[in-house]
């Protein structure tokens, strides 16, 4: 594999301006990066340093990728306000990337990024909900004014009552699914997951927004004897959770639903996908239905997964 690429199947490239962070709730827990610390031998997980070279990451990759803002760190954390113009710079430089960035602090959105950050189409902004104690991060990240919005269900370790209305499940565009995984013991273990969990929010988006099913986690992987620890091979998954779709923030996105689906699921006021027709929307708006047959790689490395989706 290309040393600059990641395993996280729904990105090519993670993209660590700092290392280090601090933790929010309880979605928090058994954060990996604390992990990845290797109990602060690597870093101290709980102070926030800029990177010197990975900063410049995307300045080294040729091929346009999509790269995630940070696996490390939390690019809105207080602590990164004083760098973080760095990582606009580069991402107005290298725009033939698409730029996920992933934040817990979505409060924190509008005021800390420049306006014509928030307009480019390559600059996807998402924020993480594992539990009903953070679901108040949705309705943060609608107040945003920008291109595409995403929401990374993970880890998702509740049965999630997110009480949205047609309107608002329109402005997410995209959606990540995967429960936890860790260890029996020591510091970093998980928390269940199970399969209605999941089936509940792929029902709830897949109307309106691409749906990215990543993984099961390892409480599902112990009890239906899956080979990947983090229950992450999609061939094993229940078939209606057999999901890897990404959103195409282009003017107008075009969306052809892969032949594999047969029904529609519909939210009231939000038009019905049906696996033989192609849907067009406008930019508030992606359709996806795409469903990823058990022969699909998960290989990150891909340009695009899952269902076809073209612009």
């Amino acid at each position: 594999m290309n040393k600059f690429y990641t395993n996280i199947q729904w990105t090519d490239a993670t993209w660590n301006i700092a290392r280090g962070c601090t933790k929010v709730d309880a979605d928090c827990k058994f954060c990996y990066m604390h992990r990845d610390s290797m109990n602060g031998t690597r870093f101290n997980p709980r102070i926030v340093v800029q990177t010197k070279e990975a900063i410049n990451k995307p300045t080294k990759i040729a091929t346009p990728s999509r790269i995630f803002a940070s696996s490390l760190t939390d690019v809105y954390h207080e602590h990164c306000d004083a760098f973080r113009h760095k990582m606009w710079d580069i991402i107005r430089k290298h725009n033939h990337h698409t730029y996920q960035l992933l934040t817990k602090r979505p409060e924190r959105i509008i005021q800390q990024t420049p306006p014509d950050i928030l307009k480019m189409n390559n600059v996807w902004f998402g924020t993480s909900v594992g539990s009903n104690q953070g679901v108040h991060r949705i309705k943060d990240l609608l107040q945003v004014n920008c291109q595409l919005r995403f929401i990374s269900f993970e880890p998702l370790h509740e049965d999630l009552i997110l009480n949205l209305t047609p309107s608002e499940l329109s402005m997410i565009h995209w959606v990540i699914i995967g429960g936890e995984s860790g260890n029996e013991t020591g510091l970093y273990r998980y928390r269940p997951c199970e399969h209605q969990w999941i089936e509940n929010l792929v029902t709830l988006f897949k109307p309106t927004a691409a749906v990215f099913v990543k993984q099961m986690g390892t409480h599902l992987y112990k009890s239906h004897k899956m080979s990947d620890r983090h229950g992450g091979e999609i061939s094993e998954f229940p078939i209606q959770l057999q999901i890897r779709d990404f959103p195409t923030p282009d003017i107008g996105f075009k969306v052809n639903p892969s032949p594999l689906v047969t029904s529609a699921l519909t939210v009231p006021g939000v038009p019905a996908i049906t696996g033989s027709t192609a849907l067009t929307a406008g930019p508030s708006q992606v359709l996806s239905s795409g469903v990823n047959g058990s022969n699909q790689s998960s290989s990150s490395s891909s340009v695009s997964q899952g269902g076809i989706i073209t612009p």
